[in-house]
């Protein structure tokens, strides 16, 4: 008879242990939303739908970049979803990078939340570079038209067409954003045309190591 009280409170400590260690695997929470990225830094502002795109979650204060307990990704509408979660607090990661520029999201979310959507910003410890902003003379905003970089005056000055550089196209708030340059003082250059119109412009430029910001007026 002792035997059987021995077993019979083995298996019941091994079966409260277990529901105890599988309250984040089985809880009854359901977090759900979209995923958008948000371009503040040199882009239009306004969200833009992440699809195929990894978020991550953990429980108990963890930071989930590095210890995580679960991990969805946005399908073709970005939408995601977390089934059976613990009556918790979550702590939330997601990052992506595009054309150069990384998004990150890190941020705390309240057990009781349902519905939640969710938005990458520019991640600011990256943001290092040069942001180019082109204007007329009348300072409005240039988009659509390509600006050369180089490491030197000559090779400016010699280049018509484009061939010595790969251009890169104003956004729609006449901004461009070099990355990934070796810090010192660069030449800056507009020889493109938009329907009739022609602009030119060269201008020298400073990148540092950190978030460089200049206007270039081209006539």
């Amino acid at each position: 008879m002792k035997s059987i009280h021995l077993m019979t409170l083995i298996t019941m400590f091994v079966v409260f242990n277990s529901c105890d260690k599988n309250e984040d695997l089985y809880g009854k929470k359901t977090l759900k939303g979209r995923l958008y990225v948000t371009n503040t830094f040199n882009g239009s502002g306004q969200p833009k739908l992440l699809v195929n795109t990894e978020i991550r979650i953990s429980f108990n204060h963890n930071n989930p970049s590095l210890n995580y307990d679960r991990a969805v990704k946005t399908d073709e509408n970005g939408f995601y979803i977390f089934n059976n979660l613990p009556d918790k607090d979550f702590r939330v990661f997601c990052q992506t990078t595009i054309d150069g520029l990384r998004y990150n999201l890190l941020g705390d979310l309240k057990g009781n939340l349902e519905n939640q959507d969710l938005y990458l910003i520019p991640d600011p410890d990256y943001l290092k570079g040069l942001i180019l902003k082109v204007t007329d003379i009348n300072m409005q905003n240039i988009s659509n038209i390509r600006v050369g970089i180089y490491s030197s005056r000559i090779l400016a000055n010699r280049d018509s067409d484009y061939s010595l550089t790969q251009p890169i196209t104003t956004n729609t708030l006449g901004e461009v954003f070099f990355t990934d340059r070796r810090n010192g003082k660069y030449f800056v250059k507009v020889l493109d045309s938009l329907g009739i119109y022609r602009f030119q412009g060269l201008d020298s430029a400073n990148i540092t190591g950190n978030l460089d910001i200049k206007t270039m007026v081209v006539h």
